[in-house]
């Protein structure tokens, strides 16, 4: 197998607008960049400039111009823009930013969240889907799998939430219940 470095430290503006798009699953890329804006002026997202000037090496910091690294105050009005780029003010003009990639991963991991919030989700959609539908009109592994895809959710934490769901299924519809059925033991 051949050798993968790692990812870069820095995740580039666009890349990181659409990882937060993806995993929030945001109808607009403008959702995605509020959620950023506010994660880089909260200080839980660290941005720079992607084409920031540098001082040369063994030069003093003070006698050679370079960019600062804008303030989080600064990103509160400044215009992100899907490209991945910013434009601080008017008369600015756009320039790429990148963001720490360890700090967004943290925010929006990929991995789904916690098993309950997918099963909390998932039973919701049960009950209502139920109420909807009757058991017996769409197979519990139809659901199942729309269920998956929908919230990522485990065979186990759909079999809880089906049993939950079904105490809150119309009468008549437990009967679908699995098992073996009950022997009758009047004698």
């Amino acid at each position: 197998m051949p050798y993968e470095p790692p990812p870069s430290a820095w995740m580039p503006g666009d890349e990181a607008i659409e990882h937060i798009r993806t995993v929030e699953k945001c109808p607009t890329a403008e959702c995605a960049i509020e959620q950023l804006r506010d994660a880089i002026v909260h200080r839980a997202v660290g941005a720079v400039l992607a084409d920031m000037k540098k001082p040369p090496i063994g030069s003093s910091p003070i006698s050679v111009p370079s960019d600062s690294i804008p303030p989080p105050e600064m990103w509160k009005t400044a215009q992100i823009k899907v490209d991945g780029t910013v434009q601080f003010s008017g008369e600015d003009i756009a320039r790429p930013f990148k963001v720490i990639r360890e700090n967004l991963l943290r925010i929006w991991s990929s991995r789904t969240r916690s098993t309950s919030a997918q099963e909390t989700r998932c039973l919701k959609w049960l009950i209502e889907d139920l109420r909807n539908r009757s058991a017996k009109s769409t197979s519990k592994n139809e659901r199942y799998a729309y269920a998956k895809k929908e919230f990522g959710i485990s065979g186990r934490g759909f079999e809880r939430a089906w049993r939950k769901a079904l105490e809150y299924a119309p009468q008549g519809e437990t009967a679908i219940l699995p098992g073996r059925k009950r022997k009758n033991r009047s004698t």
